[in-house]
């Protein structure tokens, strides 16, 4: 379980946008050792069968310092 704090980094802009705004983060250094739990939601649109699908990566790090993946 995670409290409802943390910080929210929107990547809502096209692909080079996107590559360009993770590297940002990177030499931000806002992945560090004090990190947890990293949460990634997007949402997709599949306009053939017109359905939206909804996902969550989530790479959880426990005490041992490997990253844990989780999807749903």
């Amino acid at each position: 379980m995670y409290g409802g704090n943390g910080y929210v980094f929107e990547l809502n802009k096209g692909t080079d946008e996107l590559i360009n705004r993770t590297y940002e983060l990177e030499s931000q250094a806002w992945i560090d050792r004090y990190t947890r739990a990293v949460f990634i939601e997007f949402t997709v649109y599949n306009p053939g069968t017109n359905l939206f699908s909804i996902n969550t990566l989530l790479l959880e790090k426990p005490h041992s310092g490997s990253y844990y993946p989780i999807f749903r």
